[in-house]
């Protein structure tokens, strides 16, 4: 049986520590990673990210995602699997960020999830105004350029919406970054222009907690991945 045990998450070190007490979510404008993927390869930016093969939608989208570690993401001495600690590992140094990671119990993400639902119901502005947060993994697909393809074509016969696709993009991905298992937090816009700001442009939105949630539980550095035993996670302090 496989159980989810928490998530890794890969952080600039000047903000690093925040994701303790966490005050406020960042969701990055998927232009970001669709820009970088054309120049490395890696499995964090990808060329098709938020796009079809043969266009890419003009919606304003804006994401962040963890790697979910679960109980199969470790060997029979529960070491984490070195195809997993390679493949991240070798991600972070291709795209010359070489951040550390912090790692989040589940029991934590189910708070940042209620910290959403909340801000979602409290006072709303700007982006927030008229668009939800939505959260869910991520599915990676051996037939993914079939799935793109009825993407495509539901899109041009009216079967869905610009923003109900814009989400299944999002949540769709090629198996060659099946190493990443996420799960994402995002939004998705069918406006381009709000309040005389050209959402294409901005870099990324903030989703601000209140109150702040305890949030991340350990910190370590890129290379413990290799490695990093399940005990180190469940019982930080004492390793």
């Amino acid at each position: 049986m496989c159980t989810t045990i928490g998530y890794f998450k890969f952080i600039d070190d000047e903000y690093i520590n925040s994701f303790f007490d966490l005050e406020a979510l960042w969701l990055s404008n998927v232009s970001t990673f669709f820009e970088e993927g054309k120049k490395i390869d890696d499995l964090i930016n990808d060329r098709y990210e938020g796009a079809l093969f043969n266009f890419r939608l003009p919606l304003p989208a804006f994401i962040t995602s963890f790697t979910k570690v679960t109980t199969n993401s470790f060997d029979e001495n529960d070491y984490l699997k070195n195809d997993i600690a390679e493949a991240l590992i070798k991600s972070e140094e291709a795209t010359e960020k070489k951040r550390d990671f912090v790692f989040i119990p589940e029991s934590n993400m189910t708070l940042l999830k209620q910290g959403i639902c909340n801000a979602m119901h409290g006072k709303r502005d700007g982006l927030f105004e008229k668009h939800d947060i939505f959260s869910r993994e991520v599915e990676y697909l051996e037939n993914y350029e079939e799935k793109m393809e009825n993407f495509e074509l539901q899109l041009l016969q009216g079967q869905v919406t610009k923003e109900q696709l814009g989400k299944a993009l999002l949540a769709t991905k090629s198996n060659s970054y099946k190493m990443q298992n996420e799960y994402r937090f995002g939004i998705v816009s069918s406006q381009v222009i709000i309040e005389n700001i050209k959402l294409d442009k901005v870099p990324g939105m903030t989703v601000k907690l209140q109150p702040a949630i305890k949030f991340a539980t350990a910190k370590f550095p890129r290379q413990k991945l290799q490695n990093l035993n399940r005990q180190e996670l469940i019982f930080p302090n004492e390793n």
